[in-house]
């Protein structure tokens, strides 16, 4: 994404939230040369979705350096696709 595209995604944002109550933007991974930390500064919270097993501890914690750079609101994290290895004969009903 340029810096235009950025640019009309801010207006299309503005126009937006004109029009609507809540708005859920979903945006590539948080990478030094991502737009989605750029536009998550202008968002009103960003939720961190990260892969169980996948991703890694180190990439957790730079996504969340990079948007707090930009004063991105961190509402918190999603752990997608996360596996129970607990046999079912050990759960409790």
């Amino acid at each position: 994404m340029n810096s235009a595209s950025i640019e009309r995604f801010s207006e299309l944002l503005g126009e937006s939230r004109a029009a609507y109550d809540l708005i859920v933007v979903a945006l590539p991974p948080a990478t030094e040369a991502s737009p989605g930390v750029t536009i998550g500064a202008q968002l009103d919270g960003v939720l961190l979705v990260l892969e169980s097993e996948k991703t890694r501890i180190a990439a957790a914690r730079r996504a969340r350096q990079l948007l707090e750079r930009t004063n991105a609101r961190i509402l918190g994290a999603v752990l997608h696709n996360y596996r129970d290895y607990l046999p079912s004969w050990l759960k409790r009903d």
